[in-house]
């Protein structure tokens, strides 16, 4: 049974197989390979708990522990490793590491069948390092992520995967005491002709000396797997040796990296956003240090052992680190136990195991997940998926062992009794494991604001009430602006009043395969909206700091940047991580038509109309490029006196990233505002702007700032030192001159509300968003979005309310040619044909262009007002190369948005799938 293997499959008492109902089917094999001391226990603890009572495999059975190994003269091994290569996946319990006692006590220098060579006896070696040489390729060690393990590198937010090669270098060296007197030489042998190269004279001293050797082909295997890997966990890799200094030694790994990378790999890798790249060891350690993460670090056989502890201690924890070799053939698997067996006193507590089991349970996990991607076995990689989620927040929620609890885990007590036996923590994830079998997946519910929060009172209970008995979980999550000011500043609060940071909880979540959201809209705020929340929070008792209009000190330069990151849309760039498809519900659509909304009659008469720019937009002046290799850009204004300032040093790009620049000319866009409010006089009709100031929260509110400008222009050139003395922002609106100017003493005061009225008589009639209250179109950015004002615009026969409280005929005033197109159309067709029927149209889905901030979505930290007039530049800061230049003026707005590729490549796969399982046209709307 243990010296060749057996096919094992559990029986029950009846000698029935024990494939119950329920168990997932598995229809090809998996080796496991036994191991020594305590581990062995836990590692059958975790095969019984977690795997066996769910999954129907075959286990081909090997054991590895040392008393076996010897008695077989250790062809187990090599019986192991051949069974993993036919099966393709193994799984492997630790195994005692053989130091110089156990040799001498056990006798173990002997002609072991794992030898490579037998011109004479040597010492038996580790069972994982033998098996590893056996398979070739490469040891990708993966830091296990929890989030309540404080993280001694806290810069590190991705992964960052340790690729060793597995064979070779230290590991098979041959090292020998030396004696004085004695020179030492490496001879080698070819068709029998030797030739020798002298190394060192050991004149008065003796010494020691090694040799170690590396294989062509075992490099280039290496090379294989680590490229395989990255293109299926989507890192970049970055190998790193010491070429310069072992020019052939190491010269031979750098070669053959770039070669195969070059010769079979670089399209693949270019189409997937990743890259690869050497950088010697020394300065590949400081990269690493100031990088946040989110690569394969391919190192030699001995390097790669060493930096894959720090990394682990890095993340937080060594025993939070996952192992899983990876043949050059891309398909063969061993997934391992990275730590050794112990005997240690340290493995024992109250009699029982201590060890931590989250190595054993995801050596096992990876085994069934790479048999179900070999296998196409979707059922297996769920459960394989649930396994690990259950770990994970097993932990999470406080059940830990000893070495985590000491590791200063968040919650944890390190009194006696507050850690698990490895057999209770076993337990407890088999309960988290059972419960998600059973539940399913969590549904995340979002509380947001204002309007959207009130459905939420009548909807959500509903929801809760069918969902109970089905055993399905609803979690409610705050993501609304107020939730998420306090969340901000958790240092500033009392325990009791302390909220996490549920967006960024919601974005990791949206970036695994178990994430089911219910996003219901939000507030994109504006800057006044953030202060009323701020005020609001403050009257009840939250000490959030004051919103600081003009910064000073550097706290609160800091604060205005926490706060700055919650203004305008800053959830959806957060949570849409994929492309989105907006299509009418069936049901929903019929409801619409049978009892339809109304919609007010057009007349063919109507004076409605679009007004957009001819020149000096964001359309006239985009400008495109597509990046052909991975690199970072700067952005810098190069002014007209001399002068270059950088105005973002760093952007970093992917390979087929597309990125763009355009941008408004100030000059063209007053001229073009104040052209219309004279044309909306003469015409008769209501003046209103329509922007997109939440979105596009840095560039709108500005040219929205410069239309409150070119209508009170009267106002603003009489009362200009006035309005400097009381900080008014233009940018926050009309309603930030009202709000000033009522703290001026009453005489003051009134002369400024008179030439406000005055203004308002030369004018046209202003479109109003509450004519009750007196609020214009100009008063609030946030008060008119585009995508809302304008539908409701054309379902109210295309007129908005008057200051009277009537509807009338008014001039959309939309700047850029990018959004004005599509409402004029609507409004010339509703004027030549009548108002849109809700009975008769038909439904157009939308599959959107958004992953990964795509587009505008990601322009905001690119986005910039020119303070001196010339050439702003999008620089490659490796090359110098001028990638996008524009000539500018002070005052224009210029903006840099980036798609990356893959985005591109599902958004066209998105499209055309959804295309044809609805069986709607697509249609793929480009300029």
């Amino acid at each position: 049974l243990h010296l060749k293997g057996t096919f094992i499959k559990f029986v029950s008492a009846s000698g029935h197989f024990a494939a119950m109902a329920g168990k997932i089917p598995v229809s090809n094999p998996i080796v496991e390979i036994d191991g020594d001391e305590v581990a062995r226990s836990v590692w059958k603890m975790v095969k019984e708990k977690l795997v066996i009572p769910y999954v129907d495999v075959t286990i081909q059975y090997f054991d590895l522990a040392l008393d076996n190994r010897i008695a077989t003269m250790d062809s187990v091994t090599v019986d192991a490793a051949a069974a993993i290569k036919k099966c393709n996946v193994g799984v492997k319990c630790s195994t005692a590491e053989i130091d110089e006692a156990m040799v001498n006590e056990k006798s173990l220098k002997k002609m072991w069948k794992t030898a490579t060579v037998f011109d004479r006896e040597r010492s038996l070696r580790s069972a994982g390092s033998t098996l590893r040489s056996m398979l070739e390729g490469a040891n990708f060690r993966t830091p296990i992520l929890v989030k309540t393990i404080p993280q001694v590198v806290p810069g590190w937010t991705k992964p960052i995967i340790v690729a060793r090669h597995v064979y070779g270098d230290q590991y098979r060296a041959t090292d020998i005491v030396v004696e004085k007197d004695s020179k030492y030489q490496i001879v080698i042998t070819k068709d029998g002709a030797a030739k020798s190269y002298d190394v060192f004279n050991f004149e008065g001293s003796g010494g020691v000396a090694m040799a170690m050797y590396n294989s062509e082909e075992k490099v280039k295997g290496f090379a294989h797997s680590c490229f395989q890997h990255a293109l299926d966990v989507k890192f970049p890799v970055y190998l790193s040796t010491k070429n310069l200094t072992l020019r052939d030694y190491d010269g031979i790994f750098v070669d053959s990296f770039q070669s195969i990378f070059d010769a079979q790999y670089k399209e693949a890798f270019d189409k997937a956003g990743i890259w690869y790249e050497h950088m010697t060891i020394d300065k590949m350690m400081s990269f690493a240090m100031r990088s946040s993460g989110g690569f394969i670090w391919a190192l030699k056989n001995y390097d790669g052992d060493i930096q894959s502890e720090m990394v682990a201690q890095g993340f937080g924890s060594p025993e939070l680190l996952s192992s899983l070799i990876l043949g050059p053939d891309g398909k063969t698997v061993l997934a391992e136990v990275h730590h050794r067996a112990s005997t240690s006193a340290e493995t024992q507590s109250r009699g029982k195991p201590a060890i931590n089991p989250v190595s054993c349970i995801f050596a096992w996990m990876e085994g069934l997940t790479q048999r179900a991607k070999l296998d196409g076995n979707q059922q297996l990689k769920t459960f394989a998926e649930k396994l690990e989620a259950a770990t994970i927040e097993t932990i999470e929620k406080g059940k830990m062992t000893k070495d985590l609890v000491v590791s200063g885990a968040t919650g944890a007590k390190q009194a006696e009794g507050a850690f698990l036996s490895s057999e209770e923590f076993i337990d407890a994830v088999a309960e988290m494991l059972q419960d998600k079998l059973v539940r399913g997946a969590k549904i995340m519910y979002t509380l947001t604001d204002e309007a959207p929060m009130l459905a939420t009172y009548a909807f959500l209970p509903i929801i809760r009430a069918f969902t109970q008995k089905s055993g399905i979980e609803i979690e409610v999550s705050d993501i609304s602006v107020a939730g998420r000011v306090i969340a901000t500043f958790p240092d500033r609060l009392p325990a009791e009043k302390v909220q996490r940071d549920e967006l960024k909880a919601l974005g990791d979540l949206c970036k695994t395969s178990v994430a089911n959201i219910i996003k219901l809209p939000n507030i994109s705020a504006s800057t006044p909206q953030l202060r009323e929340c701020i005020a609001e929070l403050q009257s009840q008792g939250y000490a959030v700091p004051d919103y600081p209009e003009d910064p000073q000190s550097s706290e609160e330069k800091d604060i205005k940047a926490k706060y700055s990151a919650l203004l305008g849309s800053a959830v959806n760039p957060v949570l849409r991580e994929g492309n989105s498809d907006r299509r009418a519900a069936v049901p929903v659509k019929n409801y619409a038509k049978k009892y339809p909304h109304s919609m007010g009659k057009w007349a063919p008469t109507s004076k409605t109309h679009v007004a957009q720019m001819s020149e000096g937009d964001f359309y006239g002046s985009e400008k495109s490029v597509v990046i052909e290799g991975a690199c970072e850009v700067r952005i810098e204004l190069a002014a007209s006196d001399g002068t270059t300032t950088v105005l973002k040093a760093k952007t970093a790009l992917l390979p087929g990233e597309v990125i763009d620049a355009s941008f408004m000319s100030r000059k063209h866009l007053r001229a073009f505002f104040k052209k219309e409010i004279a044309d909306a006089k003469a015409k008769d009709v209501l003046c209103s702007l329509h922007l997109k100031a939440t979105m596009m929260k840095i560039s709108d509110p500005i040219m929205f700032g410069h239309m409150v400008e070119v209508f009170f222009e009267d106002v603003f050139t009489k009362h200009a030192d006035t309005f400097a003395r009381l900080g008014v922002n233009v940018n926050y609106g009309f309603g930030d001159v009202v709000s000033k100017i009522a703290k001026l003493p009453k005489n003051e005061a009134a002369a400024i509300e008179a030439d406000i009225k005055a203004c308002y008589a030369n004018q046209p009639e202003l479109a109003m968003v509450n004519s009750d209250k007196g609020i214009t179109n100009l008063h609030v950015p946030s008060d008119i979005i585009i995508d809302a004002s304008m539908p409701a615009m054309i379902r109210s026969s295309g007129q908005m309310w008057t200051p009277g409280n009537k509807l009338k005929d008014c001039k959309a005033i939309i700047p850029d040619r990018c959004y004005a197109g599509v409402f004029h159309e609507c409004i010339e067709n509703c004027i030549k044909h009548g108002a849109f029927d809700p009975k008769t149209m038909g439904t157009v889905p939308n599959v959107g262009l958004m992953a990964q901030k795509a587009e505008e979505y990601g322009s905001h930290d690119k986005t910039f007002e020119v303070k001196k007039p010339g050439t702003m530049r999008v620089v490659n800061s490796d090359t110098g190369a001028v990638l996008l230049e524009h000539e500018v003026e002070e005052g224009d707005i210029w903006r840099m948005c980036q798609t990356k590729d893959i985005p591109i490549q599902d958004w066209v796969k998105l499209a055309v799938t959804r295309a044809r399982a609805s069986g709607a046209k697509a249609i793929f709307w480009l300029d």
